[in-house]
């Protein structure tokens, strides 16, 4: 008498383990990517790259500079969502 799953890999198998933590790990980066995007952790690089792009002869600011020039706008520009 032959198993159904005869061929087939058991659930336990190394090559399914190693699948799960794969796509275990794409799940986390994919999780730590969204959250920089909602925190705006990503924000200097995008303004790196965009700044590269439309202005690559001049210095961009540093990485300081450009969190202090973000908290200033910020302030300066409060957007409540009332009226």
């Amino acid at each position: 008498m032959t198993s159904k799953n005869e061929g087939s890999a058991p659930d336990n198998s190394p090559g399914r383990t190693c699948s799960i933590w794969g796509s275990l790990g794409k799940a986390l980066r994919y999780c730590a990517w969204v959250w920089r995007q909602l925190m705006g952790d990503s924000a200097y690089e995008k303004y790196l790259a965009k700044h590269q792009a439309t202005h690559p002869d001049v210095d961009p600011m540093t990485e300081k500079e450009f969190w202090r020039w973000r908290d200033d706008f910020n302030e300066d520009n409060v957007q409540s969502g009332c009226c």
